[in-house]
Formats: structure tokens, sequence, C-alpha cells
């Protein structure tokens, strides 16, 4: 039966000020405000409490929350609405309906896109941990449900993506047949951000140490970068850098991480390579060394079938190989949905 009268409205509000305390409570660490006016001193909780009050009193909707952050990420009200599967129009009503409640502008035209006005990208963070809060509470839903469903959104790089992902990927989707998994392949500053956004729950790569200061470490593996060559080279079985002085290298662009530790690498036993090419990723590396265009150095992993066939040689140096290591990262949140947690135990526990 349901409460009527005074009894109701004094249940509704106190309904209203504890999801208003529990949200301060969850964001107050995670988000810092700066005033338009410049840093301001707020008494932190209070100062919370009434902008979460004024939300809840508001009829605000979590699609106009939506439309803003996208506008923000995309630069356009056209590539925000193809990001959110809506029409142009669909994703302007949200932002005029948001821009009216608040009382302020929004976005203002930049040349041919659009970017926020000072007061919205001071919302915004506060505007991308509600999203992301919101997105907690329906994963722990449906933990307490005890419903193996879900989504699971991981980024890689494209040689990890290509090489190693695979495998696992289709075994823990054999285990657990109702989780989702949407993979990204892409470059180290693009994945980090967008973990930092909430729009992936792990990334697999090569760390620098600040991001696992940022970023919570689930796991992490050492791989040896071995020295390759075509086949019939004429290397001997076992070689000092020093002798390789002559040769044409192909390395990785410059300006990776990868790229870095492999440079520092060489820095250290005092070796300056002939580099002939400059690639992106693996593949064109492993075709233009079997084709004898000259030696390289690549994760191990991406070339045990090539070695297995025949394709491409193992040279096996004096110095101590070159070692990375390789983590799983995820964002840190008190909270881990079921699904990403078990995502990252099959990690922990798969023969990489």
């Amino acid at each position: 039966m349901r409460p009527k009268g005074d009894c109701a409205a004094r249940l509704a509000a106190a309904s209203r000020a504890t999801t208003t305390t529990l949200m301060a409570d969850a964001l107050l660490p995670r988000v810092c405000y700066t005033s338009i006016l410049g840093p301001q001193r707020f008494p932190a909780k209070r100062f919370f409490l009434k902008a979460f009050s004024d939300i809840v009193k508001m009829r605000m909707d979590l699609k106009e929350l939506k439309s803003l952050a996208a506008v923000a990420r995309c630069g356009s009200i056209t590539k925000a609405g193809e990001l959110l599967h809506l029409t142009p129009s669909a994703i302007h009503r949200h932002l005029k309906l948001l821009s009216e409640e608040l009382n302020v502008a929004l976005y203002e035209r930049r040349g041919l896109g659009l970017c926020l006005t000072p007061v919205a990208a001071n919302l915004l963070p506060l505007v991308e941990d509600l999203l992301i809060q919101c997105d907690s509470i329906r994963a722990a839903a449906r933990d307490w449900n005890r419903l193996e469903r879900g989504v699971v959104r991981i980024g890689a790089g494209p040689t990890f993506s290509s090489y190693v992902l695979p495998p696992f990927m289709d075994a823990f989707r054999k285990k657990h047949p109702g989780i989702d998994l949407y993979l990204e392949a892409g470059h180290t500053g693009t994945l980090l951000g967008e973990l930092a956004d909430g729009l992936l729950d792990l990334v697999f790569l090569v760390p620098r140490p600040s991001a696992e200061v940022e970023f919570v470490t689930e796991a992490a593996w050492e791989f040896d970068v071995p020295l390759i060559a075509p086949p019939g080279s004429s290397l001997p079985k076992r070689v000092a850098l020093r002798s390789l002085s002559g040769r044409p290298f192909l390395l990785y662009r410059q300006g990776t991480y990868f790229e870095e530790l492999i440079d520092r690498w060489l820095n250290a036993h005092h070796f300056v390579p002939r580099v002939a090419m400059r690639l992106d990723n693996a593949e064109p590396i492993k075709a233009l060394v079997r084709s004898g265009f000259g030696v390289s150095l690549v994760p191990d992993w991406t070339i045990r079938q090539e070695v297995e066939r025949g394709d491409l040689v193992r040279i096996p140096l004096r110095e101590a190989p070159l070692r990375c290591r390789l983590a799983l990262l995820r964002r840190r949140a008190k909270y881990v949905p079921a699904p990403t947690a078990a995502f990252i135990q099959a990690a922990r526990q798969w023969r990489w």
C-alpha cells in the first residue's frame, strides 16, 4: 500500500536527501572545481550537497548529459549524433533543453566546429563522472541479480590486438557466453584517454611509469624483443651488436613508447643503428625483413609462427636481451563490474 499525503512527501524528501549525500560522497574525491573567476575555496561537502540538491530538483535527463559529453568529445553536433546513434536534431534538442534548464549557454561556434563555453567546460568533469557512476549503478544492479551478462570494453595496441588477444578472447567468450567483448585497437595516448574518460574498461599496453600511477595495474607480464633477420642471412648464430653497425635496421615509428624503450636499450649498449625505415607496426617490418631489406627488433609474440615456418630467423645476441613489460590497466574506481572482474581474472590465468 503506497503512503499518502505528508508521509509520502517526507519519504520522497528523505530519499532525495540520501541519494544526494551518497552521490556527493562518491564524487567528491574525483572532481576538482575551478570557477570561471578562478580557483575558489568552498566548504567542499556543503557545496556538492547544494549542487546535487539542485540537480535532483531539476528534471534533467541523462540523454541531455550524454549529448553534452559527446559534443565536447567530437566538436560537432553531427559527429556527436553518429557517436550516440541519434539524429543531429535530437542532439540539438537535448542541448537546448539542458541550456534552458541550467540557464547558461553550453557551446559556441568556432570555425567549422563547436566548442564548449567556459561554464560548460567547468561542468563537464562532473557530467562525465556522473555518467560513469550511472554505468556503475547499472552494472551493480546486474551483478546483484547474479546475471553474468554485460560488456567489457578493451583497448590494446594494433600488434597485440592482432597476434595475442584473439585466442584469449575466443576462450573467454566460450566460458562466458553472456558477456560481450568490444575491442579497440589504437595507440597509447588515445587508449589511455578513453580509459580515463570511461569509454574503455581495460587497456593492454606497454605503460609509462606515470600511467601506472594514474591507473590500477591488474596484471603484468614480461616479454622478449629479439633480433630478427631473413632466412639464409649471413649472420652467425650469436652476434654482438657492434658487428651489426653496417646493417640496415627497420624500426618502429618514433614517438611511441615502445620505440623509446628500444632506443634506450640500444643507447645503453652504446650502439647507434643505421636506420633504413621506420614503420607503424610489426606486419610491414616483418615483410620487409623477409624480403632482405634489413634486420629488426620486434616482440617475440609477433614472430612465433614465422620462426616455426622458417620465414624469419631469431638471432641471439651476446648482450643481455631487451625485455619489456606489458600491463593490464583499469580506471581507478571502488566498484569493478562482475564482467570486467571475470575478464581480469581470466587474463591473470592465461598463458600468454
